[in-house]
């Protein structure tokens, strides 16, 4: 009887750990899609390599570590979606229609809020150590 459970079980882990793998199969794909659809998401991820840089060189507390990967996985979320959204949009219709106008502005909307947010907190983070180095 408990070799049947283990067996059972094990058999269950296995098939757990397929559908894990196979779901992050295509997450990995998402994000490989979200860098090549994207122009914005280079650009967001590039920032992010910044911030990482300048993070080591000013030897930032773990605090601001944690604003900084906040913030980024925010942004680039946000960015990821936004491009999802593009292509349904774009899959739906290619021609002029006010409401998928609007679906494309709201979901540009809340990439600029979450971008802006980060840009505070990284002016924040930043801006003493810049003048401290600078003064």
């Amino acid at each position: 009887m408990i070799a049947f459970i283990c067996e059972n079980l094990f058999l269950y882990k296995i098939g757990c750990m397929k559908r894990f793998l196979k779901s992050l199969n295509f997450a990995l794909n998402g994000l490989k899609l979200s860098f090549q659809l994207g122009g914005n998401f280079k650009i967001q991820l590039s920032l992010l390599l910044l911030s990482i840089s300048l993070g080591l060189w000013f030897k930032i507390a773990q605090e601001e570590w944690l604003w900084i990967i906040v913030c980024s996985s925010a942004v680039l979320s946000f960015e990821a979606l936004n491009t999802a959204i593009e292509e349904l949009c774009n899959r739906i219709t290619k021609e002029e229609d006010e409401h998928i106008a609007r679906i494309k502005d709201l979901s540009a909307g809340a990439v600029l809020i979450a971008s802006i947010s980060a840009l505070i907190i990284g002016i924040i983070i930043f801006s003493k150590h810049i003048s401290h180095f600078l003064f």
